[in-house]
């Protein structure tokens, strides 16, 4: 057998490659993590591609897909290892490449301005909660803020109704299919925005006023350690990287695609294995690096579903989150076989709306003097800063939906240093149940009914809403704080409400009182990963210190030490699977992000915590947010205060990407001070380290199997 499918391999390798469909959606074989003698044979079948590849080699990769046919698998667990040393064919810094259309051999391609802009927000006319009280009552608030718009004429069509962004803070909505070729050029136009929104990079001073006098509400539960400093000069910075600011500009820009699995994007050159390559950083100011061309290809077995894009370099990450820089990406349309919009149209359900819920953060002393137009502060908030809560682009919108319709909610927790508690009520104050089909753009089976859930930045839930009775609905937001002191409630108000009519007209096209239970959804990732899968095995410690001699302040650190971006944590092999031990030893949650590979999350454990949301305690709904169903595939996770997170992963399923990558915090102000770490995926083919040897959690006898693995996998040439 062994022979035959070799021989038939290499004839089908001679003959003429034929150039596959662009557009189309193989169904996937979902025996591909069947548990049985052969499939573990066939896990061991990797192909593997030597060196580097332009990025058009994928469609005419006839020889991998035979094999994989011929020898009794499917052609998406064929997995393909990719790497790029020098970069990805296309990518890289200047103005001079268009970065797409049809000459660049690219399906779909955007161009996105970076740019300081003035937007109202939607219902806020006589000001919003905290606002100074001198807005006219007639008068809506509007923000000057950094932004990102699309740029129509130089670009394929957006989705959520055509949104580019012009509009609202909000980044425009972009969207692709599986199997095609991404380009997206991003342009700086940000200059000078430090000197106009009045910012300065993080102060030492501002970190001694900290601890010079304990009485911060936010530091001090943790407790104080160490003397108290004399004056700032007494502080010590072991590490620029980590004061917000002193290492990049707040006006310095680059993007990462959330959850998309893609060539790794975040250093340069694009998708590289250096270990101390330098971030991709767009400045406003450099003729060069003013402009940026991200190259991708979407993989043929894609998950369908909701991701989102945002900014993403260090040091500013959070700077630009509080003025809302993101973006919806949808994965998948109505037409394209396997995503949630076919399988709900199908089923009757035939409209969705876009709901981003974010902060605004504002200095109320930062302000277009004679007007109602507000803008950001510094990075170290002081207390009469204003922390508002907002959905898309204005505060509490109103939707109409019809008794008996459904409707799928696209659920996005882009907020930066809190997470949301979501429960509905009705005009009596009754909690609505709910139903939620995807987490993170991977659907389920089947929807799930929930009464609330609890998400953190990052998440993202596929809900369905139906209401019985026509009346006026409350989507409550509860606000969950980083650390839990005596209760998880920032406070809680309604982020939008929802007005149910019995007007429903003649030619609604939707079928209306769906029995929910019964839809059916194509999954967006098929079997689990088992234990027996697992080569390699990670404990990540999340750690929050408070030293007064130590800025910043306090210390976010993961296993004991702060983030460096030439260290490389960890080392993992592509197409292989690792289970990870999460854990937060402190009062902190903590939402747990890894680019680009999903994750199953297996199990979690928390110590007492305490608090609600809506009526449903706060341990239950973290729990059956992220273990309903079990086990639950996601791209971020948290970790409980007090708590652990068991999540098994494979690093690569039809397409393994190698490179330079990180996992991180996803509370924004948690990462930008220290609570990330750079990980390099490797080919099999590595015989050492690109730099000097890693920081790793790993056991002997871990690394022992892995290089077994390695011996028997490793045919390729080139790699790292």
């Amino acid at each position: 057998l062994g022979l035959n499918c070799i021989l038939h391999t290499v004839l089908a390798g001679l003959a003429e490659p034929q150039e596959l469909p662009r557009s189309t959606h193989p169904q996937r074989d979902t025996s591909r993590h069947l548990e049985t003698p052969i499939s573990k044979t066939i896990f061991r079948r990797t192909i593997y591609l030597p060196g580097e590849h332009d990025i058009q080699d994928f469609r005419t990769m006839k020889l991998p897909v035979t094999f994989a046919i011929l020898c009794g698998t499917s052609p998406s667990l064929a997995r393909i290892i990719r790497s790029f040393p020098s970069g990805v064919p296309g990518s890289g810094y200047g103005c001079s490449n268009t970065c797409g259309g049809p000459s660049d051999k690219a399906d779909v391609y955007y161009t996105i301005r970076a740019s300081l802009e003035t937007y109202v927000v939607t219902n806020s006319e006589g000001g919003l909660p905290g606002f100074p009280d001198d807005v006219p009552p007639n008068e809506p608030v509007s923000m000057f803020t950094r932004t990102f718009t699309g740029v129509k004429e130089e670009s394929s069509p957006f989705c959520n109704g055509g949104y580019d962004g012009t509009t609202g803070a909000l980044g425009p909505c972009l969207q692709v299919l599986p199997g095609q070729i991404v380009k997206i050029r991003l342009i700086n136009d940000m200059t000078d925005g430090m000197e106009k929104l009045k910012q300065h990079e993080t102060s030492i001073a501002e970190y001694w006023e900290l601890v010079k006098e304990p009485g911060q509400p936010n530091l001090d539960p943790i407790g104080w350690f160490g003397p108290t400093p004399e004056t700032p000069g007494d502080m010590i910075v072991t590490n620029d990287q980590d004061i917000p600011g002193a290492d990049t500009s707040f006006d310095n820009v680059n993007l990462h695609f959330h959850g998309m699995q893609i060539v790794r994007h975040l250093f340069y050159p694009q998708g590289t294995n250096n270990a101390s390559a330098p971030w991709i950083t767009l400045t406003p100011d450099n003729s060069e690096s003013r402009c940026f061309c991200y190259v991708f290809e979407i993989p043929f077995d894609h998950p369908q579903g909701t991701f989102f894009w945002h900014i993403h370099r260090h040091g500013s990450v959070a700077m630009q989150a509080w003025q809302g820089m993101v973006g919806f990406l949808q994965v998948g349309n109505v037409e394209s076989a396997g995503s949630p919009d076919n399988d709900l149209a199908k089923q009757g359900v035939i409209r969705d709306e876009f709901i981003a819920l974010w902060e605004w953060s504002v200095d109320p002393k930062h302000r277009v003097a004679g007007t109602s137009t507000f803008f950001e502060g510094n990075f170290i908030q002081r207390n009469d800063y204003i922390q508002t809560f907002l959905t898309n682009n204005g505060y509490q919108p109103t939707y109409s939906m019809y008794v008996g319709e459904t409707v799928h909610v696209r659920l996005l927790c882009a907020q930066t240093t809190t997470g949301s508690g979501i429960y509905i009520l009705d005009e009596d104050d009754n909690m609505i149940p709910f139903w939620v089909f995807a987490s993170d753009g991977i659907s389920y089976s089947h929807a799930v009914q929930h009464e609330s859930i609890l998400i953190g930045p990052g998440q993202r839930e596929g809900v369905l809403l139906q209401f019985s009775k026509a009346g006026k609905y409350s989507i409550m937001q509860q606000i969950l704080n980083d650390m839990q002191v005596g209760g998880n409630s920032g406070g809680d108000a309604p982020l939008g409400f929802i007005e149910v009519s019995n007007d429903i007209p003649v030619d609604y096209k939707g079928i209306l009182n769906i029995d929910i239970s019964t839809l059916k959804f194509t999954p967006g990732m098929s079997g689990n990963i088992t234990e027996e899968d697992v080569i390699n095995q990670n404990s990540i410690n999340f750690e929050v210190q408070s030293i007064k001699m130590k800025a910043p302040v306090p210390q976010f650190i993961i296993n004991g030490v702060e983030f460096d971006s030439s260290r490389i944590v960890e080392r993992e092999v592509a197409a292989v699977a690792t289970s990870w031990t999460l854990t937060s030893n402190m009062n902190y949650f903590h939402p747990f992000h890894i680019h680009v590979n999903p994750f199953q999350v297996i199990m979690m454990h928390t110590g007492n915590i305490t608090g609600t949301v809506g009526e449903t305690s706060l341990e239950d709904a973290v729990f059956d947010t992220n273990l309903n169903p079990h086990p639950m595939w996601r791209d971020t996770v948290f970790i409980p205060p007090f708590g652990m997170t068991v999540i098994r992963q494979r690093f690569g399923e039809s397409v393994a990407w190698t490179g330079k990558t990180v996992f991180h915090c996803h509370f924004l102000d948690h990462e930008d001070q220290g609570m990330i770490a750079a990980m390099m995926i490797v080919d099999p083919t590595t015989k050492k380290p690109t730099t000097a040897p890693t920081t790793s959690s790993k056991s002997s006898k871990v690394q022992t199997k892995k290089k077994s693995i390695t011996s028997i996998e490793s045919t390729t040439e080139g790699g790292v």
